[in-house]
């Protein structure tokens, strides 16, 4: 019987002939494989085949450029109206009011 934190995650690997190959690794091997690449300096060539390899995954990019309907901004909105804002009920000290006019001259 296995034990449920030794869950087998699926790990990538590139090969020289170009395959891409899906092996099954351990989270004892994860930690090991993180752990080992840490504080690695990476080329500027290899940093580039990173980047390219991560165009259309929307995994590594979750949520940029997302287009939201009306009705779901309209909710949202909603959410953080009145007794549900972060800010509610909440004062600032003069010191504070005084910092963000003093910040805001100049900027109409």
């Amino acid at each position: 019987m296995t034990n449920p934190e030794d869950k087998i995650f699926s790990y990538t690997n590139k090969f020289k002939s170009n395959k891409i190959k899906k092996l099954k690794v351990s989270t004892d091997s994860r930690i090991k494989i993180g752990s080992s690449n840490k504080g690695k300096i990476r080329s500027p060539e290899t940093r580039k085949k990173y980047s390219l390899a991560k165009i259309g995954n929307t995994y590594a990019t979750f949520g940029k450029g997302k287009k939201l309907s009306e009705n779901h901004k309209q909710k949202i909105s909603e959410s953080r109206v009145g007794e549900k804002h972060w800010m509610y009920g909440k004062h600032l000290d003069n010191k504070w009011k005084n910092n963000i006019s003093l910040g805001n001259i100049g900027k109409k």
